[in-house]
């Protein structure tokens, strides 16, 4: 049988493969155990919960969509808002309807 999961369990396990079941068992679980340790550790340097990769993204998100500057009330009744960004945009979000022209809510 050949596929991607079998041939990466193949070449991560590597001479473990040829001991007896129990061993090999064993020693499988004390594999996935010390990198569950190094991933626990690794992750306990994150500075915001989550790692760098999605950081970045959450950056760059933020950077497009920008932060408040400042809002103005259109319409107490419908719950209507004109709100300003740091990026220039001006954007209209209603708090009634939960919607908002820019699409981001």
């Amino acid at each position: 049988m050949k596929n991607n999961a079998i041939e990466n369990w193949n070449n991560w396990m590597g001479s473990l493969r040829t001991m007896p079941i129990p061993w090999l068992v064993i020693r499988h679980l004390q594999k996935m155990g010390l990198k569950f340790y190094k991933r626990k550790k690794e992750m306990q340097q994150w500075k915001n919960g989550v790692g760098t990769k999605i950081e970045g993204k959450l950056r760059e998100a933020l950077r497009l969509v920008g932060t408040v500057m400042d809002f103005t009330l259109f319409s107490s009744t419908s719950g209507e808002y004109g709100v300003q960004l740091t990026n220039n945009q001006q954007v209209v979000v209603n708090i009634t309807r939960r919607t908002c022209n820019s699409m981001w809510w």
